[in-house]
């Protein structure tokens, strides 16, 4: 990411249930450079309905539709402690048009 203002980002576990939200499983915040770490803890009901963990991150980074505040989701694989996921870099300023 380049440098930010500090964006906030929440884990979730996605619920498909009807009249039930997702589940907040963690929260944080970026520092000065926009990296983060965030963990988080979830299960759900019943053998066959795991949790299916997806990171939401919102921000108000320079782009072409304006500077209002916008929000991405990434689906996040499950995983067991202690392993850990590095997403590497996420670009929150590039448009679904760019080309690398």
């Amino acid at each position: 990411m380049a440098s930010q203002a500090a964006s906030k980002k929440h884990q979730h576990d996605h619920t498909s249930l009807p009249f039930e939200d997702d589940d907040l499983m963690g929260r944080t915040w970026s520092i000065y450079n926009g990296s983060f770490t965030v963990s988080g803890c979830g299960s759900d009901f019943g053998p066959i309905n795991t949790p299916d963990a997806y990171l939401r991150i919102e921000h108000s980074c320079p782009h072409r539709l304006g500077g209002r505040n916008r929000a991405i989701e990434l689906d996040i694989l499950p995983i067991f402690m202690p392993r850990v996921v590095n997403l590497g870099s996420i670009y929150l300023d590039r448009y679904v048009d760019d080309t690398d």
